[in-house]
């Protein structure tokens, strides 16, 4: 599972500009769920939280990748 992921990382890598230009990923942000479940393989998501200045999710490592928001 290790080379894939390592794959995973460094091919589905959305540059940050992109991720901040998405509506979906900011509409994501902005519906503030208190938890977010995900099976993605990549960090768009928190780099959206990250782009947006909302930077208390949290990923717990898990076999499903969660976002916990303080």
């Amino acid at each position: 599972m290790d080379p894939l992921r390592s794959w995973l990382d460094r091919n589905w890598k959305v540059a940050a500009d992109r991720v901040a230009e998405s509506k979906l990923h900011k509409l994501i942000v902005e519906l503030d769920f208190s938890t977010i479940y995900t099976t993605n393989h990549d960090r768009n998501l928190e780099t959206a939280f990250e782009v947006h200045k909302k930077h208390d999710a949290k990923r717990t490592r898990s076999r499903w990748r969660v976002l916990r928001m303080a």
